[in-house]
């Protein structure tokens, strides 16, 4: 008969040693049980959570311990007593989060109540036998690995930046981050205004709440009017709080208004009058509302034409952030090429491992009109038709070469401007000249095309210095 592994002396000691994810939630929703396999999965440790709340809430930071407790809190039918399996993404502490079930087990005590809850985490799917979560948990579960995946894509240290221009805006991207300042980002289309704003917003103390973009260049004003009153109802607690049992709601907590100069100034005026000006960094005070910016153009510049109300772009500009363009961070470029290539071979079945040296050059030469978005969608179109491990010059798409081509054209030159009154000497010479051409400068019938008399047609031929090169037909 096969001898049994030696069990330890109290089944509390053997429970928390095995490698079976296992953790116990009191009815006042405290961890009260946290066992090695649980460790092992999350990469906490059970003293670091032990005794605290399990909030049915998510978590913007993996490395936070209420990203986990969130994820480990029993929806509140198993308090009520039924048993669930519930989808969830296990964050870890350093690593990605794991997609399991949670086997919700409430443990009743003498009088039929909730005493505990037992959690197993398995793997997907559930045993069958469980209830299945509703639509509350399963949306609980997303929105916790969408804002572990935002906070992933938008980690500062993902920023590449070699060049001293890019180097200063990461400075002024982490003291954005540490402070509730509000910012306005001034680059080019497609320099990386609102992923650096992600970025200012995820690190922030405000994580936890909603980024709200707004895109004023392309939504309607009633619209964009709209969105902003409810935000603002929102800040004052007017709607849409959650509910017990409801599906999360994300409290706005920062603006982003991508292509603020075309906002209108009812909207800039509603702003305005609604939000405090907690805008110094030495404020140690969190606004209700954040508030970022980006344009093309200098806030100044756009004050002077008008387009903004200065005490608004004031508001919103305590902290200017000035992006460089592409074609200016030659420093950066190799970096960044390589970084959207790898970034394509996630989740793909053909992975391209590089670039050949022909298609380097040309890239390389290429000025970028379009900057970082440009060269992401370039990169992307030329994987498609990339049929083996290396991207080379055929690959690239229609679309950079006639970009190429377009480059290497010399621009029409202008021509040169005159003074007025020689230009409409010029225009009136032109005309006449045609005029008499048409009737082979028969001056009487040049006139009658020109709505002339002949007197007058004579004044101004010899005044443009045509005399000389017609001959009256009639006097022949």
């Amino acid at each position: 008969m096969p001898r049994r592994g030696r069990r330890p002396s109290g089944s509390d000691s053997w429970l928390k040693e095995t490698s079976s994810p296992v953790f116990l939630v009191d009815d006042l929703r405290r961890l009260r049980f946290f066992n090695q396999g649980c460790e092992e999965l999350t990469g906490w440790k059970s003293d670091d959570l032990t005794g605290r709340e399990c909030e049915y809430v998510t978590g913007a930071d993996p490395a936070e311990p209420e990203s986990l407790l969130g994820s480990l809190a029993p929806p509140p039918q198993v308090l009520e007593g039924q048993q669930l399996a519930v989808p969830a993404y296990i964050p870890h502490r350093t690593q990605s989060p794991a997609a399991r079930t949670i086997l919700f087990l409430p443990l009743l005590n003498e009088s039929g109540g909730v005493d505990s809850v037992l959690g197993l985490i398995v793997e997907i799917p559930p045993p069958a036998g469980f209830g299945r979560s509703g639509l509350s948990a399963q949306l609980h579960a997303e929105l916790a690995a969408l804002r572990n995946s935002l906070r992933r894509k938008y980690r500062v240290e993902n920023v590449i930046a070699r060049e001293s221009a890019m180097l200063r805006v990461m400075e002024q991207v982490r003291l954005a981050a540490a402070q509730p300042v509000s910012v306005c980002l001034q680059g080019e289309t497609g320099t990386g205004r609102e992923h650096l704003a992600r970025a200012i917003h995820y690190h922030s103390q405000r994580s936890s709440l909603a980024f709200v973009p707004l895109d004023c260049a392309a939504l309607g004003a009633s619209e964009i009017k709209q969105t902003v009153r409810r935000i603002l109802q929102e800040l004052s607690g007017g709607t849409g709080r959650n509910q017990p049992g409801g599906p999360p709601i994300l409290q706005p907590g920062t603006l982003y208004l991508k292509s603020v100069e075309s906002l209108s100034r009812d909207v800039q005026q509603m702003l305005l009058d609604a939000l405090p000006d907690w805008n110094t960094p030495e404020d140690a005070r969190q606004p209700a509302l954040r508030l970022m910016a980006s344009t093309t153009e200098v806030w100044t510049e756009l004050c002077r034409q008008d387009l903004l109300l200065e005490p608004f772009a004031e508001r919103f500009s305590v902290l200017p952030v000035m992006l460089p363009p592409l074609r200016s961070r030659t420093g950066d470029f190799d970096a960044l090429t390589q970084f959207f290539l790898e970034e394509g071979n996630r989740g793909a079945a053909r992975q391209i491992s590089g670039i050949s040296s022909a298609a380097w050059r040309q890239l390389r030469e290429y000025a970028w009109p379009g900057n970082l978005d440009e060269l992401q969608a370039v990169l992307s179109e030329a994987r498609t038709l990339c049929d083996g491990h290396e991207i080379d010059v055929p690959h690239l798409p229609f679309r950079f070469r006639t970009g190429m081509d377009a480059q290497q054209t010399p621009p029409v030159p202008r021509p040169p401007v005159i003074p007025l009154a020689d230009k409409l000497t010029q225009v009136e010479r032109e005309h006449i000249l045609a005029a008499l051409e048409s009737v082979r400068f028969n001056r009487s019938r040049a006139a009658r095309l020109l709505g002339l008399t002949r007197a007058r047609l004579y004044r101004r031929m010899d005044a443009l210095g045509l005399s000389d090169l017609a001959t009256d037909a009639e006097e022949r």
